[in-house]
């Protein structure tokens, strides 16, 4: 009985690593849609007519009926709606992806639409020889198309393409500046010596600019910062006195919007300053 036991765990391994062997051997697929125009099963050919990204419709009139294409289609979640690339086959080598490889038969450029011809296999020509010119299909195929004909796996009638996902769009992004464009006197301290500077601030949004002006060679200074709610940053760049100097000033703006007091960072060492809005 253990042997008997133990041949069936042998056959249940070996029977599921073959089963994931074969899953990991099935090719990725996807589905193209178009509209069947006809099937001739002499030949097991389907002449189909999809829709054409509008960028293509500018130069679909290039080709000539007869010519070898391959059709690059867009895709979401597993499905191609339209296609948005035509190129002759001997100027594609893509062997994958979202692709149909086929013959140029037309194209309406002012409908946006594209008609060609593939080979089909049996089982697809089964089903095609029941339906009707005008019946919109779904058919499937691998990603892996190496040529020189297209290849399809499967079928489906009466099947149209499902709504395209809605484009994600990303709310802008919301501005809780409050407003300091204006002039102020900033009382700030540099390594322990107290400076007044006159500071015009402009702002834009978020961002803002001006320049600030002190004494002996504090002037013209380019003032660069942001203001994020009631937290302001501000600063500038002092090459008077050598190497330049970042004096980065950090401060809350009080509720009345007349006041900022914050922290001096100059080399590493802060200091306490207090902004006032100039009275207008």
């Amino acid at each position: 009985m253990t042997r008997v036991i133990s041949g069936f765990i042998v056959i249940a391994v070996m029977a599921l690593g073959q089963a994931s062997l074969a899953a990991e051997s099935s090719p990725a697929m996807f589905g193209w849609f178009a509209e069947l125009v006809s099937f001739d099963p002499a030949a097991r050919t389907m002449t189909a007519k999809a829709p054409l990204e509008p960028h293509v419709a500018r130069y679909i009139g290039s080709f000539a009926p007869g010519d070898r294409v391959v059709l690059v289609w867009t895709q979401f979640g597993g499905e191609a709606d339209a296609v948005r690339y035509v190129a002759r086959e001997a100027a594609m080598d893509a062997e994958s992806g979202y692709v149909v490889r086929a013959r140029f038969v037309g194209a309406d450029a002012a409908a946006g639409t594209i008609t060609f011809v593939t080979s089909v296999p049996d089982g697809v020509a089964r089903t095609l020889a029941t339906a009707r010119p005008g019946t919109p299909v779904r058919v499937g195929a691998p990603t892996l198309q190496p040529g020189p004909d297209a290849v399809l796996a499967s079928v489906a009638l009466d099947k149209t393409a499902p709504p395209r996902p809605e484009p994600v769009v990303e709310a802008p992004p919301v501005d809780n500046s409050r407003k300091v464009a204006d002039p102020w006197t900033v009382d700030t301290d540099l390594m322990g010596n107290a400076v007044q500077l006159d500071c015009v601030f402009t702002q834009e949004g978020p961002k803002l600019g001006g320049t600030c002006n002190g004494p002996g060679p504090l002037a013209n200074l380019e003032v660069t910062g942001n203001i994020d709610g009631d937290e302001v940053t501000f600063g500038f760049e002092v090459t008077s006195f050598g190497p330049p100097l970042t004096l980065l000033h950090k401060g809350t703006l009080d509720a009345d919007g007349t006041s900022i007091k914050g922290t001096l960072n100059l080399m590493g060492t802060d200091s306490e300053f207090t902004a006032n809005r100039d009275q207008q």
